[in-house]
């Protein structure tokens, strides 16, 4: 499993990133266990570059103080997407869609010669002014803003046209999807899996269906379904290319593949199920090399049902 390094941090914008993780009170997890590390923000006064991460070097290691008082090396921290080519790419081609969408919107207030447009999703119209990417590690990728200001139509968006085209509905993490993570079914997952094997052999892909449709929600809105619409219960999650098409007196938000609109559950190849897959080095609850989410069903050939 990839860890930080300096090395590591040198690559495109990662040590930008790494730093406003850390001025932001977001954690790391460690290589290879489901813990969540707090770094202490004192770092930042000693880390105006790359090199000052020098100044916690002690017999050839970076050790970092954490925010509990403890000491952590640099090589122990997750290089999790944030911090991968792909997800790199995956945010160009984001920011590209947002860019994109805000030109259409411009277009469309210049055509109407108005400061707003009449925008409906999910059945519900605002008048909004821009879009906005929305900050890093919430379900919603980007939202719109209205005419007051506000936050409004949160949109986790998808890429391709397939199930096999996005990686997962949700994680399954005791820190940042508690609610996931402790319903009874996710947990019922986790041990019948420990009760079979505490490592996931190679090339094996294990699979259960849920029962709830309130889990399964939370996996496709956000842990906070069920409440008001926001960054983790977004409005609707569309796959493919965005734009906007006239509809009388307002302008839909349409997709070019799929929309599945909150509280809707999709069904066939997309129903969310629990997926252990087979990952070298990834450790999910305790079980060796396995990766465990909420998956599409058909987003990957599943070896067993359990």
């Amino acid at each position: 499993m990839a860890s930080l390094s300096i090395k590591e941090l040198s690559k495109r914008n990662n040590f930008n990133i790494f730093v406003k993780r850390i001025a932001i009170g977001q954690g790391f997890y460690l290589v290879g266990v489901d813990e969540l590390i707090l770094l202490d923000p004192s770092i930042l006064a000693q880390i105006d570059d790359l090199d000052g991460l020098r100044y916690y070097e002690d017999k050839n290691s970076i050790l970092l103080p954490t925010k509990d008082g403890g000491k952590v090396k640099l090589t122990s921290l997750y290089k999790d997407s944030e911090f991968s080519n792909r997800t790199q790419n995956t945010t160009v081609k984001q920011d590209l869609e947002v860019y994109n969408l805000n030109n259409k919107l411009q277009e469309i207030k210049k055509n109407t010669n108005k400061n707003y447009v009449n925008v409906r999703v999910n059945n519900v119209i605002c008048s909004v002014v821009s879009i906005k990417d929305s900050p890093f590690g919430y379900k919603s990728d980007f939202h719109f803003v209205d005419i007051e200001g506000a936050d409004v139509f949160y949109i986790s968006h998808k890429y391709g046209n397939t199930p096999r085209d996005f990686q997962q509905w949700s994680g399954t993490s005791k820190r940042f999807q508690k609610l996931i993570f402790e319903h009874p079914e996710t947990q019922n997952f986790i041990q019948t899996l420990t009760s079979i094997n505490k490592e996931l052999p190679r090339a094996t892909t294990v699979a259960r269906r849920i029962n709830d449709d309130m889990l399964k929600q939370m996996a496709i809105f956000g842990v906070d379904f069920g409440s008001d619409f926001s960054l983790n219960n977004v409005t609707t999650v569309m796959q493919g290319n965005l734009h906007f098409k006239n509809i009388g007196d307002c302008y839909m938000l349409i997709a070019s593949d799929n929309t599945i609109n909150n509280p809707s559950v999709p069904s066939d190849s997309y129903e969310p199920v629990f997926l252990a897959v087979h990952k070298k080095d990834r450790s999910d609850h305790g079980i060796k090399n396995a990766r465990i989410t909420i998956s599409p069903l058909g987003g990957r050939r599943i070896k067993q049902f359990i």
